[in-house]
């Protein structure tokens, strides 16, 4: 069994913040925002996962990564957490792409927030460097 599967919805948060943490350098260990573990009415936890095609450079990557935070914190997303696991090999082609740059954003946002992701990620000129993504509830 993965690890945080079947624990409820706190596992899931638990396991994914470590990873984000972990990636990100963040505080103490098992120290999560309180965003996160007790969201205000009308927000949710959310995880995005990018992965970005695989010939962008380092400065590409940290200009996509850092562009998306800043495109949360607008639709009002607290306590972003960024894990960029870098170029990692996939089971099945993406657009022709055996390789992928993958990114995992961990952040509490109003609900309305995930359509416009959703939006923002399904417009053409992302497309040339986001070749798939999914945001979840965990």
């Amino acid at each position: 069994r993965r690890p945080g599967a079947g624990r409820g919805r706190a596992g899931g948060v638990a396991a994914g913040a470590a990873a984000a943490e972990g990636a990100a350098g963040g505080g103490a260990a098992g120290e999560l925002p309180a965003s996160w573990t007790d969201p205000a009415k009308g927000t949710a936890v959310y995880e995005t996962v990018l992965i970005l095609r695989p010939d962008l450079s380092e400065g590409e990557v940290e200009a996509e990564v850092g562009e998306f935070r800043d495109f949360l914190e607008a639709q009002g997303a607290q306590d972003v957490e960024v894990a960029v696991k870098g170029r990692q090999r996939m089971a099945s082609p993406i657009k022709g792409e055996w390789n992928g740059i993958f990114a995992l954003f961990m952040y509490a946002a109003p609900f309305q927030c995930s359509r416009a992701v959703q939006n923002r990620l399904s417009a053409p000129d992302d497309a040339k460097r986001v070749m798939r993504f999914i945001t979840v509830r965990p």
